[in-house]
């Protein structure tokens, strides 16, 4: 006689089904932000990176020219330091195309903005911040300034919102060659250049108030022009967006920062112009701060909450040897402050 055993088989009931469903939500809900965390550390590590290269390759030049890039400067006094780091950064062949253009164009090209001339129209990666987002709004709207490539990183300016050759307290000015001995307070002590973060949306932080000489002068002033708790400007009248717009663009503005505000707070501008006057705040997409690049080489995160001293008085406009007002942040900018730094 033959027997068969059978055994009863059970399926899932819906509230087995149901708690699965529940316990691998809840450990993709833990999981997710640490995986994003490591995307972000990974990417903010390759920014680090990208600010290397450029201190050694601000280190090359000054071996080679005996002097640092000047912030801005070239045939008509817009062109970028950046185009002078470029056999630095393992781009000649592009630094080639831009010193030797032969045709009807003077050697290193024309104004930064001039839509026909192609090797203005190539990016290089080492000058792009990895946390930023593919989108950034569009600051040209109408086509004028042509393909242009954006920047993420940018020259210190000091603690001075002028935008003068003669009234700057950073390492960087307009047609200024530094050199190392001018760098009083000493390189350890001294930032030479800073990400600034660019706008995705309608008001967003990386935008720049225009035309607002009162807001430009005092920082306290600048910041009421931000709404904290919607990280929005309070009004889209007179928004300017110019940051990092085009690498080529050395302009106080598009391609420099001062260090008044502290890292992610807003920008504002005395004129309409991204060549003017101003507070330019560095920012960048990392939360809590900005990556820095100081005069030894060394990188150091910035945070959003580091002494900025008093925020209520005139930003100066002057290049005269004294102590910053700004605290902490503001004697980082300058290069012969004589501020005594413990600890940042």
């Amino acid at each position: 006689m033959l027997f068969s055993l059978q055994t009863n088989r059970r399926a899932f009931t819906l509230v087995e089904l149901l708690v699965v469903i529940a316990i691998i939500g809840v450990l993709i809900a833990l999981l997710l932000p640490a995986v994003q965390q490591a995307r972000e550390a990974a990417r903010r590590m390759h920014c680090t990176n990208n600010l290397k290269q450029m201190g050694l390759a601000l280190h090359n030049y000054h071996d080679t020219n005996r002097a640092f890039v000047a912030q801005r400067g070239g045939n008509y006094g817009y062109q970028s330091g950046h185009v002078g780091l470029l056999p630095f950064l393992e781009q000649g062949a592009l630094y080639s195309q831009i010193s030797q253009p032969g045709g009807s164009y003077l050697p290193f090209g024309p104004r930064p903005w001039d839509t026909a001339f192609e090797p203005f129209k190539q990016g290089v990666q080492t000058f792009l911040c990895p946390s930023q987002p593919a989108h950034i709004m569009d600051a040209d709207p109408t086509g004028w300034m042509g393909d242009k490539k954006r920047n993420s990183y940018m020259y210190c300016m000091g603690d001075s919102s002028a935008n003068s050759t003669n009234q700057f307290r950073g390492m960087f000015t307009a047609y200024r060659y530094m050199k190392f001995r001018d760098c009083v307070d000493g390189t350890t002590n001294t930032i030479f250049m800073a990400e600034r973060r660019q706008p995705v949306s309608d008001r967003d932080l990386g935008h720049t108030v225009r035309a607002n000489s009162t807001a430009a002068a005092m920082p306290t002033n600048c910041r009421s022009e931000f709404n904290t708790a919607t990280k929005q400007y309070v009004s889209s009248a007179n928004l300017g967006n110019f940051v990092g717009i085009n690498w080529v663009d050395g302009s106080m503005g598009t391609g420099g920062f001062n260090t008044i505000l502290p890292p992610n707070s807003p920008s504002c501008a005395n004129s309409t112009s991204s060549n003017t006057r101003g507070i330019y705040s560095a920012g960048s997409f990392h939360p809590g701060g900005a990556n820095a690049l100081f005069g030894d080489g060394s990188i150091h995160f910035i945070t959003e909450t580091i002494d900025a001293g008093n925020q209520s008085t005139n930003a100066y406009i002057g290049d005269s040897p004294r102590e910053s007002p700004f605290g902490v942040w503001g004697a980082l900018g300058t290069r012969a402050g004589g501020e005594v730094l413990d600890s940042y």
